[in-house]
């Protein structure tokens, strides 16, 4: 079985295989927010549901046909940045308020969200229309966040 959620040594393939791939990403996110030390989710007053459809939409939006940069390395990130803010002690070095906390792991699930496996060089060399789009600027950190 997987180790916690909330540990270091959490193997996210271990947590996909247990729970199914497809459950994954919203699953841990949501658990995970939950988790969050001295504030619970609820207090940001929003709905429940709507971050459960919203993280499903990035769960199908990840690509399973990119060998590194899929949904499981979003997860994997959002959980690591859940160790950072509780056991890496950043809700307190930088004073983060519960909004903060939220945005930092959401935005860890989605960082590579649809990413197509290739990186900048490619897309600049190869003149693709994320590259025109972004300017020949770092095209698929632009292109994630738009």
């Amino acid at each position: 079985m997987f180790t916690r959620t909330t540990s270091l040594d959490f193997d996210i393939f271990d947590f996909s295989m247990a729970i199914g791939r497809n459950y994954t990403l919203t699953y841990l996110t949501m658990n995970l927010l939950r988790n969050l030390p001295n504030q619970p989710i609820k207090t940001l007053n929003y709905d429940e549901n709507k971050l459960v459809l919203f993280l499903n939409e990035i769960q199908r939006g990840y690509r399973s046909d990119v060998a590194y940069h899929n949904d499981l390395h979003g997860a994997d990130v959002m959980q690591m940045a859940y160790i950072i803010l509780t056991e890496g002690g950043l809700i307190e070095l930088a004073n983060l308020n519960h909004l903060d906390q939220v945005a930092m792991m959401v935005a860890g699930a989605c960082h590579d969200y649809d990413h197509d496996g290739m990186n900048n060089t490619y897309h600049v060399n190869a003149f693709t229309s994320r590259t025109i789009r972004y300017h020949h600027k770092s095209v698929q950190e632009n292109y994630h966040a738009a």
